[in-house]
């Protein structure tokens, strides 16, 4: 695939800013970038908060700290003007830090997408450059949750839900009660890819507990953000690992009208989620 190189430098900062880059429908991107506070608490500031990094990303909408931010949405073009949707919108992602650190983030644009808006608060965002990218065989971004060290780009948290890391400094996500979900990926109709779920549990766990994962698929982007149709085409089958350690995997078959999916993983101490598209002979 040739790639599409559009380059953005110098994006003013001020309470909240924001500029907008075309973009191809249904298309894989990634977009690289730095990124600094410029106004709100730091961990220069206040080191304390670095043994909280892991929380505070995961439950920023219902801290009362004002850290700056960068989130990203996508927008599309209605009577002639460039409209935000909602529901095309990602989660916002926190900044810790006072000087500039490097940002990757890749992504699928939906299928009425024409534009990319990276959006900063409290923060200076500089060097965006934004190009189109061949995807890989695993679907889904960041599987093993290890794309960058402060946050975790491809997947939302919810609930108790947070990362850490392990004796060996190997990131999971710890979601014993919580869960993690992935940004949508693009998939192919009738197609088939495998789900594969590897960790492992708290050693004060129940001998019958388990993690699981479950995949969601659509027919539209926006469909995604409704709880009704999330449900409606949820896969029966989920892939589950019981016991202290493991991984486990399933191949579904992609349903023929449908256009994009999500993982959602719960349980114990997840390494990897990941959704693997297969080859005819696999």
């Amino acid at each position: 695939m040739t790639a599409q190189w559009v380059v953005a430098l110098c994006l003013a900062f001020a309470a909240c800013t924001s500029q907008a880059i075309e973009v191809r429908a249904s298309a894989f991107y990634e977009a690289s970038f730095r990124a600094r506070v410029v106004k709100g608490p730091t961990l220069e500031k206040y080191p304390q908060l670095s043994d909280l990094v892991g929380l505070l990303v995961s439950h920023y909408n219902s801290t009362k700290i004002p850290f700056a931010s960068f989130n990203w949405a996508f927008r599309e073009v209605a009577n002639g003007k460039v409209i935000p949707r909602a529901n095309m919108a990602a989660s916002p992602t926190i900044l810790f830090h006072s000087d500039w650190r490097d940002f990757t983030i890749k992504f699928w644009t939906p299928e009425n997408a024409t534009w990319f808006a990276l959006t900063a608060s409290g923060a200076e965002i500089d060097g965006l450059v934004l190009r189109e990218v061949a995807p890989a065989r695993v679907l889904n971004i960041n599987e093993c949750f290890d794309a960058h060290d402060e946050f975790t780009p491809g997947w939302q948290l919810a609930g108790p839900a947070q990362f850490k890391r392990d004796k060996n400094g190997v990131k999971y996500i710890f979601a014993e009660e919580g869960r993690v979900s992935s940004d949508l990926f693009a998939v192919k109709p009738s197609s088939r890819i495998r789900v594969l779920l590897r960790g492992s549990m708290p050693r004060y766990a129940l001998e019958n507990a388990h993690f699981t994962a479950s995949v969601y698929f659509f027919e539209a982007y926006h469909e995604a953000s409704s709880e009704k149709k999330a449900a409606k085409f949820r896969a029966a089958r989920k892939v589950r690992i019981t016991g202290k350690e493991g991984e486990a995997s399933y191949i579904y078959s992609v349903p023929e009208k449908a256009r994009w999916a999500r993982l959602v993983a719960s349980g114990g101490n997840i390494y990897e989620c990941s959704a693997t598209e297969l080859q005819a002979d696999e």
